[in-house]
């Protein structure tokens, strides 16, 4: 997932979605923020590995415009060894539509593209005719409650409208569905994300639901220890 803390307890952060990386997971969560935030992340995957070179990055960034509002924005991109390239745009709101509720919406742009110059037999392939990229617009919400203030439940829908980014054929980016719960403690966060991947009923095993858990624990102010 593009964000570190959610990476850190395995993608388990629906139902937290405290930092500007919420974003990309619940949108809903940029109304817990109290100050502006920015976040980056740059990753190499295999690095080391001969003849592979994979990267993938974020950047996040919010604002709290007022006390129920907060505008977010950010991008992804990820290169597999420059011959494909993913990139994803991100335009996002959070409003505070009542003291435990928050709900998010998001605008995205997501785009691929392929290198295919060295191959001399590319130029005739019918797949890339109509040229080398796609790109579309998607849609994401979500919503946070908070029914106590140490329970906190998150929703949220990626991809609603599964963007067709397809070259010469129909390519839907998977709409991913997902569900958290949270349980604080002092210290320590515990939550669980149940996930579910659908790509439509037109793709083979194109449902895949995925069931997680993680925690959180903050021995020091500034330093928190994650699993998942």
């Amino acid at each position: 997932s593009p964000s570190v803390t959610a990476d850190g307890m395995a993608g388990n952060f629906a139902a937290k979605a405290d930092d500007s990386s919420a974003l990309f997971i619940n949108p809903a969560g940029l109304s817990q923020l109290a100050q502006s935030e920015a976040s980056f992340m740059y990753a190499q995957p295999l690095a080391g590995m001969k003849g592979v070179s994979i990267s993938q990055s974020y950047l996040a960034a919010a604002v709290p415009l007022s006390e129920r509002l907060t505008l977010g924005m950010g991008g992804t991109m990820f290169d597999a060894n420059g011959l494909l390239r993913e990139y994803q745009g991100v335009v996002g709101a959070a409003f505070q539509v009542a003291p435990a509720v928050s709900l998010g919406l998001n605008l995205t742009y997501l785009m691929h593209s392929y290198n295919v110059s060295g191959d001399p037999l590319a130029s005739s392939d019918p797949v890339f005719a109509n040229g080398r990229s796609k790109g579309a617009m998607g849609l994401d919400i979500g919503a946070l409650v908070k029914p106590a203030e140490n329970i906190g439940l998150g929703f949220s829908v990626r991809n609603l409208n599964r963007p067709d980014v397809g070259l010469a054929s129909k390519d839907t980016v998977p709409m991913e569905v997902r569900g958290g719960a949270m349980y604080r403690l002092s210290k320590l966060d515990l939550l669980a994300d149940l996930k579910m991947r659908d790509a439509g009923s037109e793709v083979a095993e194109g449902r895949q639901v995925l069931i997680g858990a993680g925690a959180q624990w903050r021995p020091l102010p500034n330093v928190a220890l994650r699993a998942g």
